[in-house]
């Protein structure tokens, strides 16, 4: 999960390219009205092909004997407590207001002058991340990955913690060694921890 335009499509993808990925669910193909908010998602489809794409996975790991994964990408992801509780790895792309605004301006203006999209960005875009989307930051369990860094730095960072959770690590542990709302410097516990 993250803000518009903080890169969850693109480390989705990179997950793709360095992970043994059996599916990714990307929420933009599940919205059945325009908007920026929970409603506008039909949670009902979304959750059915959730439902086929990790039964899938689960074939494939029983055939292949390898873990699989599942990326399920989206800024209101977590909005459905389905979705979240079904994720071993919970990641949040931070990226400030201005980073925002600059990249869904370049990318998605969908034809608006630059003050009519100065005014969508204000009045419905980041107040609706705001209200929804920013929830997930805070939601028990969730890493929060810098998305001002390279795409590929985020994207390994990615790596390492879908890997660590595979690999049996604690959420806790995860936060501390990739949660970018700590400081660089570790404490006396976060030596006694390898670091992947």
């Amino acid at each position: 999960a993250g803000p518009t335009r903080s890169g969850k499509g693109t480390v989705a993808h990179f997950l793709l390219e360095h992970m043994q990925v059996s599916g990714v669910l990307s929420q933009d193909a599940y919205f059945k009205k325009a908007g920026e908010t929970p409603d506008c998602i039909d949670w009902r489809t979304l959750h059915k092909k959730l439902q086929a794409i990790v039964v899938e996975a689960g074939r494939r790991a029983t055939t292949t004997r390898k873990r699989q994964v599942v990326v399920v990408e989206g800024f209101l992801i977590f909005s459905s407590d389905v979705v979240a509780n079904c994720c071993n790895a919970k990641l949040f792309l931070q990226i400030d207001k201005a980073t925002c605004y600059e990249r869904r301006k370049a990318t998605k203006r969908a034809g608006l002058t630059s003050e009519e999209f100065e005014r969508e960005f204000e009045r419905r875009i980041w107040p609706a991340y705001q209200a929804y989307g920013a929830l997930a930051e805070n939601m028990e369990g969730v890493v929060v990955l810098d998305a001002s860094q390279p795409a590929n730095v985020v994207g390994a960072h990615a790596v390492d913690v879908v890997d660590a959770a595979l690999t049996g690590r604690t959420a806790a542990f995860l936060r501390r060694h990739f949660d970018a709302r700590n400081s660089a410097t570790m404490d006396a516990e976060d030596e006694r921890c390898d670091v992947l």
